[in-house]
């Protein structure tokens, strides 16, 4: 067979074909391409040039697979039939310049190839497919979560207290700077004067650090880092109980919880130390967890 010829295969039962294809080569790097009628008016990409093709339509296919049935028909008809056909001399060879007259792509000129993607793709290399399975349980991202969450590693207690205690310091001389600026606007203004007018002050300061330490708590514990200042120097941060980063309303809670854990007598920041999941109260009332960045 020349470079450029094709092959039809054919599966033969009982004198019938069926499961037709042809064999051409690449016009453009003369790989060895097996056309079937289900590539008929597609685009394919060879596999040894890595070019697109252009596959002839069905039409053209049919024709060709007839053409070359026609031709071979002999070869697989029964023998006594070949054996009493005349014997015919054989075609003079084709000059190795000029394609065979059936060479599917000889009509198609330079549309054959182009660089647009193709409709069928390559099959994917064994062991890379991901495996999908359509009857999956809903439940089944739950467990995913459920699964994922068993692996976070939860914050001890002493890591919670340290932090706890370098926030305080935090707060602590936000709270300062709060109230020596409002302090200091007040007395300029006349308003310490007076008994009345110095206790409206000290209740400004006192709302406004509050205020400024559930910003401080929300913000952070929401932010990339999901941490505070004393929480990053623990290597610690909040996340939720699949180990996800929380919103701020979730840390707004957080903070605002913070109150029933402390108003049981610090027993709800202890439970920390003796919960399964390093939780306290609070982290309990709004679906929270501490854990090891």
């Amino acid at each position: 067979m020349s470079s450029n010829g094709y092959l039809v295969q054919r599966r033969s039962l009982f004198g019938s074909t069926e499961n037709m294809s042809v064999r051409s080569k690449c016009p453009g790097c003369g790989a060895s391409l097996k056309i079937s009628l289900a590539h008929a008016g597609k685009k394919g990409k060879c596999p040894g040039c890595g070019k697109t093709l252009k596959m002839p339509s069905e039409e053209q296919l049919r024709q060709m697979m007839a053409r070359q049935s026609s031709k071979s028909g002999m070869a697989v008809g029964s023998t006594s039939a070949v054996a009493a056909a005349p014997a015919k001399p054989s075609p003079p060879p084709q000059s190795p310049a000029q394609p065979p007259a059936d060479d599917l792509f000889d009509d198609l000129g330079s549309s054959n190839f182009d660089e647009d993607d193709f409709d069928f793709p390559d099959p994917p290399a064994a062991g890379t497919q991901e495996t999908v399975n359509p009857y999956a349980s809903p439940l089944a991202e739950y467990k995913a979560e459920l699964s994922a969450s068993n692996k976070l590693v939860y914050a001890g207690f002493m890591s919670r207290w340290g932090a706890a205690i370098v926030d305080g310091l935090v707060l602590l001389a936000i709270s300062w700077a709060i109230g020596f600026s409002m302090a200091f606007a007040a007395a300029i203004a006349g308003m310490t004067q007076t008994e009345s007018g110095l206790a409206v002050v000290q209740l400004a300061i006192q709302v406004v650090a509050q205020v400024a330490g559930l910003l401080y708590f929300a913000l952070m514990e929401s932010s990339a880092s999901q941490a505070t200042y004393g929480k990053r120097m623990a290597g610690i941060k909040v996340t939720d109980v699949n180990g996800h980063p929380i919103s701020f309303g979730r840390a707004v809670a957080r903070y605002l919880a913070k109150i029933v854990s402390t108003l049981t007598l610090m027993i709800g920041y202890l439970m920390a130390a003796f919960t399964p999941k390093k939780q306290a109260l609070h982290d309990m009332m709004v679906g929270t967890l501490v854990v090891k960045a």
